[in-house]
């Protein structure tokens, strides 16, 4: 067994946090708790690149390993009787929280994506089903049966709250013009009820176990912010204050969470969305305050570990924070043990009839693959394409496999995959929101950036800022600087931190090196262990004859 030599570890994950607006609230003095937090811990961007889809990341966090390697990408997946919740079947690698009981240590969770069914893992956890109400009223809620652990059903039946025991007077901080609202018509506020209900539920389950159990490792996650954002960023009156009612809310329960685990080490993790970098945390009473610099999401799980006094040489990431001046190492990862599939009691009752079990159909399972295939296809375009061609295996003419196909072809600029790829999506979708990226990136891949035009200035004037990037990114394919700095510009005007634009608009201002030195400076800020940053900065450099610099860059990296 392995003793723990450092402070326990409450681990909370924040959906929707992203670096920019953080820092933008601290400034105006509107979350009190966040901001003595910082005064006494620690804090900085953290880059989290990488499929977009959440349950994908969350599960990065907890095994410091990247999706095609843990295995859980989409939050669903399909299976003998259609699709099903991601699961703790999904899980090629065992999460922290299984390896740290494995070791010996009492591990907990609440609300982790993709940790269905709660009761199979070892420790006490409540999965991200639990507050997820059905039934009409509070009465009618049943909780599933694996769920939670048997020993603390009872006890967290009673915290859960149901959507409808929601009142006006909860409501009314995030929108104090509720009864102006025709209801009948604007269904805006049963959303912002669910939400409120599903975060409450989840709170009062993490104090319940926070207060009452003793872990060394304790896990949190929130889709509150990113929910609400999703549905209410931009509104118009009487809604226009959800999203700062919404952060007030977000900061006070941070403080009840801080309160209840004063003894911890705390780690706030927000991953950001739409390309903006994310927030990493820390507090407590080994933490020193400072700045933390070049977090990236695979650096997670190295710097739980090391704050419990382990280590794993094996991933990929760094520890970040400081710990015992010893550490032991944590056993291999094990497979995590073999869960049964959600839904297996159907399953069986259907074999106990004498009827033959449903079979999957071919064109779910492609469209997964491509669900998939998409997820992956910024950050492992190989696998990207792997998956896509096993999909169209299955189903010849699914045009989200196809599209990726095709954009995984611009990526690499393979004009002679992309050609009949193009035509396929074109005779197939005719309005598919890639096509005009792909006919442009044809005709710049052929030489012929006047005939690019017209496409990509359709790519420009949609809202997708990650087409966008890429016919960007085409144009200086096409030596178009200025048409390239256009795309960046238009990205960064609405995300200010969106990373990705600043590296764009660093290499379309290769011939003003003033800008172009202060925009890469801009990305290093932000992300300081970005190789491309590096590179580009360190090219520049010397090109300017400040090679001391540029070597004083590469030696700090």
């Amino acid at each position: 067994m392995i003793e723990a030599k450092a402070n326990p570890v409450l681990v909370v994950g924040l959906a929707g946090v992203n670096w920019t607006d953080l820092v933008a609230r601290l400034t105006a003095q509107t979350l009190p708790i966040l901001a003595s937090v910082l005064r006494s811990g620690a804090a900085g961007p953290l880059v989290a690149p990488g499929p977009v889809v959440g349950a994908a990341r969350w599960a990065t966090l907890v095994t410091g390993l990247s999706a095609t390697d843990h295995g859980v990408i989409t939050p669903t997946e399909p299976w003998a009787g259609g699709l099903r919740p991601t699961s703790a079947a999904s899980w090629r690698v065992a999460p922290l929280w299984a390896r740290l009981a494995q070791a010996g240590l009492r591990t907990g969770s609440v609300g982790w994506p993709a940790s269905r069914p709660g009761a199979h893992w070892p420790g006490d956890h409540v999965d991200d089903g639990f507050a997820i109400a059905n039934g009409m009223t509070w009465n009618d809620w049943a909780m599933a049966p694996d769920a939670v652990p048997p020993a603390l059903r009872e006890d967290l039946r009673a915290v859960r709250m149901h959507p409808h025991d929601v009142t006006g007077d909860m409501l009314a901080p995030f929108v104090p013009a509720l009864a102006s609202i025709d209801q009948t018509r604007d269904h805006r506020l049963v959303t912002l009820a669910i939400a409120l209900a599903r975060l409450s539920s989840e709170h009062a389950a993490a104090l319940e176990l926070l207060g009452s159990q003793s872990y060394e490792a304790f896990f949190v996650q929130h889709d509150w912010l990113s929910d609400i954002t999703r549905t209410f960023a931009g509104a118009a009156p009487p809604y226009a204050g959800v999203v700062n009612a919404a952060w007030t809310l977000l900061d006070q329960l941070i403080g009840r969470l801080l309160t209840v685990a004063a003894d911890r080490t705390v780690l706030l993790a927000g991953l950001g969305e739409g390309g903006e970098p994310g927030v990493l945390i820390a507090a407590g009473p080994t933490i020193a305050p400072g700045k933390i610099a070049g977090a990236t999401l695979a650096d997670l799980a190295p710097t739980i570990l090391r704050c419990l006094g382990l280590a794993d040489p094996t991933l990929p990431g760094r520890a970040l924070l400081p710990g015992p001046s010893t550490s032991r190492s944590l056993p291999p990862a094990a497979p995590p043990h073999a869960a049964p599939p959600h839904n297996a009691d159907d399953l069986a009752r259907v074999a106990a009839l004498g009827l033959r079990p449903p079979v999957a159909k071919a064109a779910m399972q492609a469209r997964h693959l491509g669900v998939q295939a998409e997820a992956l296809l910024l950050s492992d375009t190989a696998a990207a394409r792997r998956l896509a061609e096993e999909a169209l295996a299955l189903a010849p003419d699914d045009v989200l496999p196809l599209g990726v196909l095709a954009a995984a072809s611009v990526l690499a600029n393979e004009v002679e995959l992309l050609e009949p790829l193009a035509d396929r999506l074109t005779a197939l979708a005719p309005d598919h929101p890639w096509l005009p990226l792909i006919e442009g990136a044809r005709h710049v891949l052929r030489g012929d950036a006047s005939a690019a035009r017209p496409h990509l200035t359709l790519v420009e004037q949609g809202d997708r800022p990650d087409l966008t990037l890429r016919a960007g990114m085409l144009w200086l394919t096409a030596a178009r600087p200025s048409d390239a700095e256009r795309c960046a510009r238009r990205v960064l005007s609405a995300r200010p931190g969106h990373v990705d634009a600043l590296v764009l608009l660093a290499r379309s201002l290769a011939m003003h090196p003033a800008e172009a030195e202060a925009t890469w400076k801009s990305v290093l800020a932000l992300d300081p262990a970005s190789p491309i940053a590096r590179e580009g900065l360190g090219h520049l450099l010397r090109r300017l004859g400040r090679s001391h610099e540029a070597d004083a860059l590469e030696a700090a990296g």
